[in-house]
Formats: C-alpha cells, structure tokens, sequence
C-alpha cells in the first residue's frame, strides 16, 4: 500500500512539473521585438509584441516625448528618453525609446542571414559616420540619400553578435545598433557558361561547360538552367562545393525529359538556401543550322546550299567551309552581311584539294555585302553571276565593301547591266583591306557612272588579274557628276593604295555625251591613280576607236586615265594616240612599252 501512495504523489507532481513548463514555454513564445530603440524628433519606429495570447495595449511613460499607437507604432516628439509598454493579459513588456533632436534610426537590433540595410533619418543637416565594434562579423557601407533619409547596407561576414555606432558630427548624437549575424550566406563570385570548343552550341556536336564558384564552403548546391518564359530546362544536384575552387558541369544540351533543347538559357544556383542568377542568357541548338561544324576554325561551318548562305548573316564572327558547289540559279538571296553586321569570320571554298563554286547568283547587288576589318574571303568562285544595277547607287558581284582580306577568290563570266547611274565592279566597290591573287573575267553595262574591278582602292591590291569589257554610256546623267573613272584593276587608286603586280586585259569602250562639267578618265589598269601602281602590266585592247562615238571632255590611258602618284615598272602595249597615262602631274619611271599585236604601235 506504501508503495501505492508513493506512486500516486510521483505521478502528480509529474502532472504539475508539466503543467509549469507548459506555461513557461508559452511565456516564453511571447516576444516584443525592440526592447531599445533610437528614433528623432518626427521619426517613427514599430514594435511588435509576438506570440501574445489577447489583445496588446500599448503605453508611453512620457507622451511629451513619445507617443505610442494602438498598432504599435511609435512616434518621437520631444528630445528625451520614455519607456514603450506593452500589456499582454497579466504580462508587461517593456522598450526603452531614446528620442534625439536630428538622428533616429528604423530599428535598434538586427537579426541577419543575408544583406540587410538600417533606414537612418534626419531632420536637420548631418554629417554621418558609423563604427563597427567587431568588423570580423559584418560590413557596412552607406546607401544613397532619399530626402532625410539615407540607408546604411550591411553585409553578414561571420557568424556572430557586434554594436554598429552611428553618429551625427553637426551634433554629437548617436545612434547605436545591435547586429547578429545568424547565417552567412554562400555568394557565388563567378557562374559562367562556355562551349568545349569555342564555337556555338549545339547538340551533339559539342558541350557546354558551366563553371561555378563560390566564396564559401556549402552543403549542397543546385544548378538549375533557366528558360526565356522562367522554366526549368534542366536540374543538376552538384552536392557539397569547396570554398574558391571551380566546381564544373559538362552539359550535353539535353534537357530533363532528355530531349536536345532548342532556345535561350541563362544560371541559376542555389546553395545552402542562397540563390544566386545570372541574368545573360546563352543559346543552345538542337541541331546544326549548317551541315555540321560549331563555328571555329578547327570545326567551321559547314555551307552546302543557298539557305546556309543566307543563314551566315546570323553568325557574321564564325568560320566556314563550303563542301559543295551552290547553284543559286533558283534561289534569290539579298546581300547578306551589312555596314551594321559586316561578315568578321572566314570563309573557305577549298577546304582540301577541290575548289568549290557558287553558280549562276542573281541580285542587284554583291552576294558578300560588307566584309569588316577581320573578315576573310578564301578560294571563293562566283560563276556565271547575273547583276541588275538599275536603281542602285553601287553594285558588285563578290563584296560592296572589303576592310578585310580577299584570297585567291574569282569572279568567272559575270555580267553587270545598269540602266542607271551605277558605280559597278566585278570584285568590290570599296577596298580598304587586302586583295591578292585574285581572277575577275566579265563585263560591265553602266550609263554615266564609276567602272573596273573594284572602284575605290584605298589600301593594296596585289598579284590579281582582270580580263574585263567595261562598257560606258554617257547620259543626261552624267551632269550632276563632275569626274569619272574607268580603270580595269580599279577605277580609283587612292594617295595611300598600291596596285602591285596586277595583271589587266581589259577593253574599254565609252559612248554618248558628256556634259559640261563632266569628265571621263579611263586607263587599262587605273581610271585616276594618287597613289603607286608598281610592277605588272597593261595588255588590253584600248584603241582611239572604241571612244570615237564619245562627245565631251575624255582622257584615256594605257596604263592610267590620270596619274598624279607613282606608276614604276609596268608593262603595256603601245597604241597609237594613247599614251601610258593620259593626264596628270605623278611619275613614271622603269616602264616597258610593248609594240602591240594588231599593228598598232608607234
């Protein structure tokens, strides 16, 4: 029976033990969330009294200096101290609230886990600084001013607790804010993606490589790729990352359902909680948009029909290699590089022993359009090409613009007619790279314009070859132009170019009527030469005859119709009443006159 008893007293001092912890624990959820704070005169502050069973009443000590809301919101009025209460049932919690004259701040503790900023105020002029008791644990630096008021941004650094004090330098007051730090977070400090060749990326030809580090050691990251409409593509569990050390993922394009996926991505990572993102989106492909490559030059494009053509102006910085002939014969392609995307990569038309040819393009202007300044045209042949200038102010076969390098490319059977005032060449209109060893064979149809294998050579033409009928009729037109040029290799040498060790077989026949101010120059090698015409020759046929039908002022030369540069060891045929340049005041040195085949040389 003693033993009855004694149980029966363990069990109720048992029941009361529990009933007095669970009255504790429920005091203890109860939490006013300031229990100091520093406010200014007009500034506010909220307090919160969390976990309170009923209703909270709040009171001030002193309603001279603040005064307190039904929500908790406390207001400063008068420089001083007052004590915030707040009732709870039985239960009183208490907040003491310094009021200063100029100088408050949102709140008077901060819990971090992440970045966090303090809102400071004023009401009069200040001349703000702060001190951190403990810098190890957090860093602060200020925000920019909005009114009165002005942020102070804090950055966790350590786990841990330490006082930030404010000041006012106008009047000494201050302003002193308790910091925790609870949790650091993991900040990644480089999230990038790039292809394993260099190139574009695509599907089954190449991977993409996704390089993360972080600052801090986490448990687990997770790499997620996002889409353009926010959906995940695809998740990657990279577990536990090392502090400062790249962490990579090598990804084969496909996606969660495994599927290669086609469109635009961007990063994002999660670690430990932490999220971080980047914001530049990079682009997969299912497939090649050519028949294979990536773009590099040790895995180019590559091109195999007009539609592959036309899609070189969306990768105008890549490499390609033709692996086929292209009959354009029944495809219209506009030009297909601009002044705004000129082509900066290179493009080859005989990637081993064979050459390869576009044939039969048709348009109105040059296939190429604009080549920049790292742009490459290599072994490139347009045959039996068809241009219709008319209507346009320039029109060429292969480029309208070169500031790059032209090699060994040829222009075979190709035909310019313009029924307009159209500057026309067979190679390029402007030439401010390289041309070398090049081939140009066809004829040229224009009315009162510009004429020649490329019309304005700034830079250097070399070892290229012009078999060309350039065919000038002269209009009304021709009046609102004073000058004009027609030259075999090019219509225009300028003060800096070179022409070296060209070779032009050109024909060059003018007709109709200049008008006053108008002037023709035609020359077997150079319309107009200010700059060096070295070496090679001038073979073509330029009798009397083939301008006689010519009314207005016309000058023609065997080499050049004016010279005012330099032309140095060239070689020609003599003709009767052409002389190797017609006008100007440049030199002529070390030439070689040839007694021309049809008889008529001097």
């Amino acid at each position: 029976m003693k033993k009855f008893y004694q149980f029966i007293v363990w069990c109720m001092m048992l029941a009361v033990s529990l009933c007095i912890g669970h009255r504790t624990q429920a005091q203890a959820a109860v939490r006013l969330n300031q229990t100091n704070a520093t406010i200014c005169i007009g500034g506010k502050t909220t307090l919160e009294l969390s976990g309170a069973p009923g209703p909270v009443k709040w009171t001030t000590s002193n309603k001279k200096v603040a005064k307190v809301g039904s929500a908790g919101v406390v207001t400063g009025i008068s420089k001083g101290e007052a004590t915030i209460t707040a009732t709870s049932g039985k239960a009183k919690y208490q907040c003491r609230v310094t009021v200063n004259e100029t100088y408050g701040a949102s709140v008077s503790s901060v819990t971090m886990k992440r970045e966090t900023s303090v809102l400071f105020t004023f009401t009069k002029d200040a001349v703000v600084s702060y001190k951190i008791q403990d810098p190890d644990i957090c860093s602060a630096e200020w925000g920019k001013w909005s009114g009165n008021e002005i942020p102070l941004n804090l950055t966790p650094k350590k786990v841990g607790v330490t006082y930030i004090t404010c000041s006012n330098g106008a009047n000494h007051e201050t302003v002193r804010i308790r910091v925790r730090v609870q949790k650091v977070p993991v900040n990644m400090l480089h999230m990038l993606a790039e292809t394993s060749d260099g190139g574009d990326f695509i599907c089954g030809e190449n991977k993409m490589k996704i390089t993360l580090r972080q600052d801090r050691k986490s448990e687990n990251t997770i790499l997620y790729l996002i889409g353009r409409n926010g959906e995940t593509i695809r998740t990657k569990q990279l577990g536990a990352v090392a502090a400062r050390k790249n962490c990579s993922f090598l990804w084969d394009g496909k996606d969660d359902k495994g599927e290669n996926y086609e469109g635009e991505f961007r990063l994002k990572a999660v670690a430990d909680g932490y999220t971080t993102r980047n914001w530049h989106y990079y682009r997969s492909y299912a497939k090649s948009p050519f028949s294979g490559g990536t773009g590099t030059r040790e895995k180019p494009y590559q091109v195999a029909g007009a539609e592959h053509l036309e899609q070189m102006a969306q990768f105008p910085s890549r490499h390609y290699v033709q692996v086929q002939d292209i009959d354009l014969r029944s495809d219209i392609i506009s030009q297909i590089f601009s002044e705004e995307h000129p082509f900066m990569g290179t493009y080859n038309a005989k990637p081993q022993e064979q050459n390869f040819k576009i044939l039969h393009y048709n348009g109105n202007t040059s296939l190429f359009g604009v080549i920049g300044v790292e742009g490459e045209l290599n072994d490139v042949t347009i045959s039996d090409a068809r241009i219709t200038g008319t209507g346009q102010e320039r029109s060429a076969v292969l480029a309208e613009v070169n500031q790059g390098m032209l090699m060994n490319c040829a222009i075979e059977e190709a035909v310019i007619y313009s029924a307009s005032a159209t500057d026309a060449a067979l190679l390029a209109v402007e030439n401010s790279g390289i041309i070398d060893r090049c081939r140009i064979h066809g004829t040229i149809y224009t009315y009162g314009s510009m004429a020649g294998g490329v019309i304005y050579n700034q830079q250097r033409i070399i070892r290229t070859k012009v078999e060309a009928d350039l065919n000038l009729s002269a209009s009304g037109e021709v009046a609102n132009k004073e000058e004009l040029y027609v030259g075999g290799i090019a219509a225009v040498n300028e003060q800096t170019a070179f022409i070296d060790a060209c070779e032009s077989s050109s024909k060059i026949q003018a007709a109709g009527t200049l008008h006053t101010p108008s002037r023709l120059y035609m020359g077997g090698i150079v319309g107009r030469n200010a700059g060096q015409v070295r070496d090679g020759s001038a073979l073509g046929q330029f009798p009397l005859e083939s301008t006689s039908s010519l009314v207005g002022e016309a000058n023609g030369g065997i080499i050049a119709g004016e010279n005012d540069g330099m032309i140095t060891g060239v070689t020609y045929y003599e003709t009767t009443g052409r002389k190797c340049s017609a006008t100007g005041t440049g030199r002529e040195n070390s030439l070689k006159p040839l007694e021309n085949g049809n008889g008529e040389g001097s």
